[in-house]
């Protein structure tokens, strides 16, 4: 890694490296993504190097000092900040289709009785299968206890309510209390936790 800039503009960061080959890039990028989680990354390869010095024309003694860089060096498209705030939107649509195929998995397991019943079964494993799928997708940007704890929390609210409007399973001020507990957390996490990207 050769520097790191912060930006203004459509993207927040620019980032300039150099890899022998493809295999150390994919590592690079790799490594980039884990540690730092982000909604948009765009890059190229420089084919060839016209000019590039960090040297001020110092022989002009009133010129300011300008902060200039090469044109687009890691081929970063500027793409609007709504188009980011769609990718966001996307990986929280795919949350939320985890979180209701978990929902659907588990309340068809009460219906399969013990497995016992073919169709209520099937629901289940294509429905967890789903549900693990969609919620790995969203890892990609979420950290794992993030996308982990909404998750599961909405899933706890989704099958309370289910368990109590098909099977008849009443809850009590407790188990209400705690279930709204959840969602508040949820809340919290999302409107203030800096973990989460916004």
């Amino acid at each position: 890694m050769l520097a790191v800039y912060r930006m203004t503009g459509e993207f927040d960061y620019l980032v300039r490296a150099r890899v022998a080959d493809m295999p150390h890039y994919d590592r690079f990028y790799q490594g980039l993504i884990a540690r730092v989680p982000m909604a948009d990354v765009s890059a190229s390869f420089v084919m060839e190097e016209i000019k590039e010095t960090t040297e001020l024309p110092l022989a002009i003694p009133s010129a300011r000092p300008v902060c200039t860089r090469p044109r687009n060096p890691l081929g970063r498209s500027r793409r609007p900040r709504e188009k980011r705030t769609f990718a966001m939107l996307k990986i929280y649509l795919m949350l939320i289709v985890a979180v209701m195929a978990e929902t659907a998995a588990t309340s068809a397991l009460q219906a399969s009785q013990q497995f016992t019943r073919l169709g209520p079964s099937i629901v289940v494993v294509i429905g967890y299968a789903l549900a693990f799928y969609f919620l790995a997708l969203t890892l990609k940007v979420l950290p794992v206890g993030i996308a982990y704890a909404m998750w599961s929390g909405l899933g706890i609210v989704f099958i309370a309510l289910i368990g109590y409007l098909v099977f008849g399973q009443k809850l009590d001020t407790p188990a209400i209390l705690g279930t709204v507990m959840i969602l508040g957390g949820i809340v919290v996490i999302q409107l203030f936790s800096k973990a989460t990207p916004h």
